[in-house]
């Protein structure tokens, strides 16, 4: 057999090894991309009036209630959800927004207000006079939003400097701490007021299981944003 031949019959050989590979099943409804993946994504995002309610809540500025809450249990949709809140906002506010996490400490969070809120560096020798010189240095008439993803991972000295934040700031001041996380949070944040003997008027808005028919709708609209043309592949 001659060394044409031989690269006809491997080349022969390949292609029936791609015909007989199992389609992807990607390609097989016609997605350009996974429906569902495990980290948020905007353009993911599906609208419901209650979550755009819950949306509004965060972005209205109340002096008297400056703490905003938004929890959920794993995988509700409190990342995609906060995502979508920092679209929202209005683009003359100053905003800071972070990720919780078991270690995220109080110097780092105050390095990032800094930063994203261009505030002057504090010389304060406690956390308290350097919160204190922070809010002092806030420009009035201007809206400022602190949005913390993950809040309910945060130690409990990184909670209790975002209490004192809310319960020093003037009446005066347009500030919004919107915290997203699991139901532990409430209960973390209820014990840190009580100690400090503050009430606890906090906006609380829970994301709440999905009705049949909302889960219907939200895995439709996933698989079309995902490209697919064809009836859904799935069922509830």
């Amino acid at each position: 057999m001659t060394i044409a031949s031989n690269a006809k019959l491997r080349l022969s050989n390949t292609q029936l090894e791609e015909d007989a590979a199992p389609l992807n099943w990607l390609d097989y409804y016609g997605l350009s991309e996974s429906p569902f993946q495990s980290t948020a994504r905007l353009s993911m995002y599906y609208p419901m009036s209650r979550l755009q309610s819950m949306m509004d809540a965060c972005l209205e500025v109340n002096p008297c209630q400056p703490l905003c809450m938004v929890m959920g249990m794993i995988g509700s949709g409190k990342s995609t959800l906060m995502r979508q809140f920092l679209s929202q906002i209005d683009r003359r506010a100053m905003v800071c927004s972070v990720k919780g996490g078991v270690t995220y400490s109080v110097n780092e969070l105050l390095e990032a207000m800094t930063e994203d809120f261009c505030l002057p560096i504090s010389s304060g020798r406690t956390i308290q006079s350097r919160l204190n010189q922070y809010l002092a240095s806030m420009e009035m008439g201007r809206k400022y939003y602190l949005v913390i993803d993950d809040a309910h991972d945060l130690p409990l000295d990184t909670l209790a400097a975002l209490m004192h934040f809310c319960v020093a700031k003037s009446q005066d001041s347009e500030l919004n701490v919107c915290l997203f996380g699991e139901q532990s949070l409430k209960s973390r944040i209820d014990s840190l007021m009580n100690k400090r003997g503050s009430a606890s008027d906090i906006k609380v808005c829970s994301i709440d299981p999905m009705t049949l028919d909302e889960t219907e709708s939200y895995l439709k609209h996933r698989c079309m944003k995902a490209g697919l043309e064809k009836n859904l592949p799935l069922s509830v």
